[in-house]
């Protein structure tokens, strides 16, 4: 039976960091391939650039991986995570499912709606992430004018820079 990660986030934008947590996460669980999810337009958090511009990025990052997917069809039309769980689930029925998030989210996860419904329900794979690299990080760089090349690929900076974000 095949093993499916799908790792949720708001990936604003992809850094390094993520690409090599999922590396990580394929190797270490031995997944077969990696969807990656991004947080729609309704998800409120501050700072977040449209969904369509995130999509962007992580298209480019991942056009050239066999094992990491790029996947909009799900919590970028304002799916809450049950209903975007249960929609993946009716689809990847014949697969082994796991829904990857970094610790600091899954620590949130009880003000989640239907978060005894997840917990119950699903299979997670917790990623410890590196605070060295973060979305964060990249935001407030960019805004200081400061270099971003250790932190987001070159197609993102490049992205990044002819669409005139994170100003």
């Amino acid at each position: 039976m095949e093993r499916i990660g799908f790792f949720g986030g708001c990936f604003n934008p992809p850094t390094i960091a993520h690409i090599e947590l999922i590396e990580k996460a394929i190797k270490e669980h031995n997944l077969n391939k990696v969807y990656f999810v991004p947080m729609g337009d309704k998800y409120q958090k501050e700072n977040l650039i449209p969904a369509y511009h995130r999509i962007k990025m992580l298209e480019l990052v991942l056009k050239d991986n066999m094992d990491m997917i790029f996947n909009s069809v799900y919590s970028p039309y304002g799916m809450t995570a049950a209903e975007c769980f249960r929609e993946i689930e009716k689809e990847f029925k014949n697969s082994e499912n796991f829904y990857i998030m970094g610790s600091d989210n899954f620590d949130k996860i009880e003000s989640w709606s239907e978060y005894e419904f997840l917990m119950q329900n699903f299979k997670y794979i917790i990623l410890d992430r590196d605070e060295k690299i973060s979305s964060r990080k990249v935001r407030t760089r960019l805004k200081k004018g400061q270099s971003v090349k250790d932190l987001i690929y070159e197609e993102v900076e490049q992205y990044i820079i002819d669409n005139k974000l994170y100003k």
